[in-house]
Order: C-alpha cells, then structure tokens, then sequence
C-alpha cells in the first residue's frame, strides 16, 4: 500500500498582494505647488515629535505688526489722500482770490476781472434794458440785455410758448467787435422796431470806453434758440455820436401799429444837455440830430428813461423822456417823434444815484372807446433802500408812497421796463454775485389807483452760458 506524501508543515498557497487597496497603482491628480504662493497655503497640523524632527521656517517680517507688504500699501494710500486734500485747499484758495479780484473790478472806467471762473457772470454794477414783443402766434416775448464780468453783452430771450429764457452772445469778441470797444458798466438800451406780426428789426446801442455810441441792429430775432453774434451788423461806416463820459442812453423803435414810426436816440452830449437822432426810411446818410433846448437843464449823468405814447390819431403819438433835473427833481419830455416837444418837472424829488425808468399804458385819445393814456415811473432811492412811484392817471401826475416789493431793487439801482409791464433789477446774490429778478405789474390802468403799486415777482432771469 503506497503510503500518502508527506505534507510540509506550512501553507503552500501564496498570498496576492496586489489585491490590497493600498497595493493598487495610485492614479491621483497632482498637486500643483506653483498655483499659489507658498504663503498662502494651509498651516499642516502634525505630531509634536514630526514637527520636532523638521526645521522650521523662518517667520514672515514684520514692520509695526503689519506684514510688509500690508506696511506699505497703508503708507501708499495715506500718501495719495493727503495730496488730494492738499491739491482742493489750494484750487479753493485760488478761486477765492480770483473771485475777490473780480469783485474789486466792478467800478465803472475799470477793467472787469477776467478770471475764467468769474469772466461769464454777470458784472456787479452791470446796466441793462429791456423791450418786448407779441408774435404771430399770440406770444408774449421779452428780451433783456445786460454786460459780463469779461465785458461782454449778452442777452436773455423768452416766449410764453416755451416757459424758459434762452441766453445769447450780442458782442462777445467774435463778431468783429473788440469787447475793448465795450465800456466797463456801460449804460444800454434796446428796442425793438415792428414792421409787421412776423417781421421786426431789433436796436442795440452802448457806450465805449472813448464814449462813442455804438450801434448794432438785427433784422429779425427768434426767442426759442441760441442766437449768433455775427448775425448782428452796423449798416453805417462811422460812428455819429458820442455822448458824456457814462451817460445814460435809451432808444425807441416802431413798437406797435399805433405808434411813433422810426428808429431814436437819446442821450447826454458832453455839456450834458439831452440830445437825440432820429433814423428816417428815406435818409440814406443816417442820423439826423434832435436838440432840446428850451427844456429844465438835467443834472451831469442823469438816469433817461423812455415811454411811447400811442394814440389811434398819428398826430397825437409820440413819446415821453424822463429825466432828473440839476435841481434834484424828476422831468418830463414829451417829445412828437418830429421837431415838437415840450418840458414840465413833477413832484418827485431825487438823489444823486437814482435810476429811473418808465412804461405807459393806454392811449393818448380822448374821443375813442380806448383807454386812456397812463404812465408808471418808478425811481430808486438807494439812500432809503426804497423804489418810489409816480404815475400819470386821469390827466394829473401823482407822486406816490413806495412801492416795498420792489425794496431789493434799491441798493444796485440797476432797473430795467419794458411795454409789457414787466420790471428787471439787478439784486444781490450769494457770494458777492449778483443776478437778475424778474416782477410785473398787476395793476389796472383804469381801475382803482390803489392797484397801482402792486408787483408781483415772477422770478430770476437766467443768464447762464451753456
């Protein structure tokens, strides 16, 4: 009987150990040590005898606590706020220097600052003047004109249809006038002349520092858009007249169908007696000159004011200019547009300093189913910080008590009509500027006199250069 093999004393079978998991190849994604900087990574956290055993490394340096890189990045910024802070202390140091200067070139005579912050805002002792009309369309249009801190004249325009003033250059420099042919404060006047409802000419006049009158004319305006000053011209080669060193100038055109025809004058000549030109359709050489002799002398640099005098009879249209009298007291002339005229002082005495301006209302008829003629003439009193009133009603002439909404318009004595009823004065702002404010009258010509210093404002005109 065969006898079985002997048997070792241990396993034959052989362990795989390729079937462990720790024994399978690794295919795990590696890690990449260059996408971010070693310093931003995790702090491994290991056995105190492993952490023993490695060198450390070294700690980041520091400046005041703050990593370096944080240091000087604070340092960095504090630098630029402080230049910021410095550079607005002195851009504001230096607008209020250049605005003080400009503030201290206001008297007439002088040259106003030309700081090109200030240059475009209205000159502190700036005249103005003012003129109206109605449109095709039934609207009501008023332009103003008034002078720039840099001496420029500029003009304001509004229609009812739009509800907003529309600012426009008239002699700025570019139009082939030097702004130093502009007086500084030199006096204006305007007017518009009506040739039809679609069609009317518009009147600048001013005066230059050598104290010519200077002339520009327009053929047509519009008050909704921005107007160009090349679009003013003189037709005359020379200038004609030059009046008294700052006189006082005021104008008149055709205003309506029932007034005075022509274009006129008026102004103060150099021994300062009233003098006036009329330009005539048919006079191809220009002016013609109007004297008033037999008149009560003006006072040197009389405030002049102008009002028409419409009548439904052509004989009985003119106009009326009033003056103060050397005396101190307020004058009327009451001119017929050809060689009449005739002079009468009121009952309304005047300082030195006055303005003075005037509108009419109604007609010079007597027979006719119109109202009758009427006028408002109000003067400043600078002394009593007041604006006083005489009118003209019922064929009396009555020196009224003060009109108080007009109160503002009394220290800067700047004022400025128009047959429209309205009332412009230069009044002060903030910061030493000044601006224009806009009244009207309420008053009813033929009702109760009690009416006839009411005013109500409407607003600031605006004369902002876009």
């Amino acid at each position: 009987m065969t006898q079985p093999t002997a048997q070792p004393d241990y396993s034959t079978l052989e362990v795989d150990l390729n079937h462990f998991v720790e024994n399978q190849p690794q295919h795990l994604p590696e890690v990449n040590r260059e996408a971010t900087s070693h310093r931003d990574y995790p702090e491994a956290i290991s056995p105190k005898s492993e952490v023993a055993n490695l060198e450390k490394e070294p700690a980041p340096r520091k400046i005041c606590g703050l990593r370096r890189k944080i240091f000087f990045a604070i340092i960095i910024a504090v630098a630029i706020v402080a230049a910021a802070v410095i550079a607005g202390v002195v851009v504001a140091v230096t607008k209020k220097d250049n605005h003080d200067a400009s503030d201290d070139d206001s008297s007439p005579g002088e040259t106003a600052g030309d700081s090109t912050d200030s240059g475009t805002a209205l000159l502190p002792n700036t005249k103005m003047a003012s003129a109206n009309f109605t449109d095709e369309f039934g609207h009501s249009n008023y332009l103003v004109v008034y002078q720039l801190r840099n001496l420029a004249i500029y003009m304001s325009a509004y229609n009812s249809s739009e509800d907003a003033w529309i600012v426009s250059p008239v002699v700025d420099g570019t139009n082939g006038i030097s702004l130093d042919l502009v007086r500084n404060g030199t006096n204006l006047a305007l007017d518009v002349y009506y040739h039809n409802t679609t069609w009317r000419d518009v009147h600048l006049y001013w005066q230059s520092p050598t104290n010519a009158i200077k002339t520009l004319f327009r053929n047509d305006t519009s008050t909704t858009v921005t107007l160009s000053p090349k679009e003013w011209t003189y037709p005359f080669s020379t200038d004609r007249y030059t009046g008294a060193d700052g006189s006082s100038i005021v104008s008149y055109g055709r205003q309506c169908v029932y007034c005075t025809l022509y274009t006129y004058i008026f102004f103060q000549d150099n021994t300062d007696e009233v003098l006036g030109g009329v330009l005539f359709h048919d006079n191809e050489d220009g002016w013609t000159d109007r004297n008033f002799t037999d008149i009560t002398s003006p006072a040197a640099n009389t405030s002049l004011a102008l009002a028409v005098i419409p009548a439904t009879n052509s004989s009985d249209r003119g106009m009326s200019i009033f003056y103060q009298t050397g005396s101190g007291v307020l004058a009327q002339l009451t001119y017929d547009g050809n060689l009449g005229y005739s002079g009468q002082t009121l009952s309304r005495g005047l300082v030195d300093k006055s303005s003075i301006v005037a509108f009419s209302t109604g007609f010079n008829d007597t027979e006719n189913d119109v109202s009758d003629l009427g006028f408002q003439v109000l003067t400043t009193d600078p002394d009593a910080d007041g604006v006083l009133l005489t009118y003209y009603h019922n064929g009396d002439w009555v020196a009224a008590d003060e009109v108080t909404a007009l109160s503002s318009c009394a220290s800067r004595s700047s004022m400025a009509v128009n047959l429209g009823r309205r009332v412009y004065c230069v009044v002060d702002a903030d910061h030493g500027d000044v601006k224009i404010v806009e009244w009207v009258w309420r008053g009813e010509p033929s009702g109760d006199t009690d009416s006839f210093s009411s005013y109500d404002k409407i607003g600031t005109v605006d004369t902002t250069i876009n």
